[in-house]
């Protein structure tokens, strides 16, 4: 069975793994109704490292524009894109989410199609570098992400001052 690389952090909070598509993810923590409700009121996060990602250089883009019913091209940078990958007769192959920066695409596909999507790039000549096994994915979400994302980086940041003047290392962030 596959596991993302945050599975041993995340046993360390009595989560409740399940398989989901050859894939051993954490599907509850405390309790269901009150994951719910945190990411309802206010904010949560979840590991979605099982799914595929795909890095893209943007000299691509004229390819990946034409093995998808969206517009790529007409995206603007540091922004996402739900659409689906087409074959040749327009029939879709999955469901994708592209984020489109100044140099690069990383588009983020279904994990039980990350195999497929990769193929059907490789038999339509589009060049990808596939990041799914050295990275990770984590979806955030709930009315308060930004609030409580702005006090975390105003955390990290103090906390770098203090690393940098008493010269302290070998610190992890937990």
């Amino acid at each position: 069975m596959n596991r993302t690389n945050l599975f041993e952090r995340l046993q360390d909070y009595n989560s409740k793994f399940v398989d989901f598509n050859g894939w051993e993810m954490p599907i509850s923590f405390a309790s269901t109704l009150k994951e719910h409700n945190a990411v309802r009121n206010d904010s949560g996060f979840f590991d979605v490292s099982h799914m595929g990602r795909l890095y893209i250089d943007y000299e691509q883009i004229d390819k990946l524009n034409i093995l998808i019913c969206g517009d790529i091209l007409g995206a603007k940078p540091s922004s996402a894109l739900y659409t689906m990958i087409l074959d040749h007769n327009s029939g879709i192959l999955d469901d994708v989410i592209i984020w489109k920066f100044d140099k690069h695409m990383i588009l983020i596909c279904n994990a039980s199609n990350t195999d497929k999507i990769s193929s059907w790039f490789t038999t339509n000549d589009l060049k990808y570098k596939n990041l799914s096994n050295t990275t990770s994915l984590i979806a955030i979400q709930g009315p308060k992400v930004i609030k409580n994302y702005k006090i975390i980086l105003i955390c990290q940041t103090i906390l770098n001052v203090i690393l940098s003047t008493h010269h302290i290392s070998n610190l992890k962030l937990l």
